[in-house]
């Protein structure tokens, strides 16, 4: 359902995942809805899947936010996954070299 906070975020959750869907562009001035979401997914549940697919644009505010995730993910001990995105988030991400920072795969806890 999308989020009361912000229409480009919709969040689907159970009791062992939360998926959080981003929509359109990303961009600063989301970034204080969209890391107040990922902090409360990240303390409500053990996994969290973000879904960029639709993402048509980040900037770098997002980008901190999705490493500042990662790292929270770590010390919680939870896991985090970000996928799948589509390819100008791929791109942006490669860009400025954090992909591999931010890649998911077989990553048990994030």
């Amino acid at each position: 359902m999308p989020n009361d906070n912000h229409p480009n975020f919709i969040v689907d959750t159970d009791t062992e995942l939360a998926t959080v869907r981003m929509v359109g562009e990303i961009r600063v001035h989301t970034a204080v809805a969209l890391k107040e979401l990922l902090l409360e997914q990240l303390n409500s549940v053990p996994s969290v899947q973000i879904d960029m697919s639709s993402v048509e644009l980040i900037d770098t505010a997002v980008i901190q936010i999705l490493v500042a995730a990662r790292n929270y993910a770590d010390i919680t001990q939870k896991k985090l996954s970000i996928e799948p995105i589509s390819a100008s988030v791929s791109e942006v991400l490669q860009m400025v070299g954090i992909h591999k920072t931010l890649s998911t795969s077989e990553q048990a806890s994030l």
